[in-house]
């Protein structure tokens, strides 16, 4: 398990529709984040590749405080 890197931004708005993050790194790789907070189902980690959103980790209820990521077989 690895954290997603650090919240700059504060804590995720009460009021959204969608509370999502989109990181980019020198390489330009897009990873997106669903955090899927205050629900059952697990937030979700996509890599951008190919034109598509590929599942490469999930975060566990219990490790969606401090962001563990766990990763998804293919």
């Amino acid at each position: 398990m690895v954290p997603l890197g650090d919240d700059a931004h504060g804590p995720p708005r009460q009021d959204a529709i969608w509370s999502i993050r989109i990181q980019f790194d020198r390489a330009c790789t897009i990873t997106k984040l669903v955090p899927n907070l205050g629900s059952e189902q697990p937030g979700e980690v996509y890599l951008r590749q190919r034109k598509r959103w590929k599942l490469v980790g999930i975060i566990k209820n219990e490790d969606k405080g401090p962001g563990f990521v766990t990763s998804v077989d293919d």
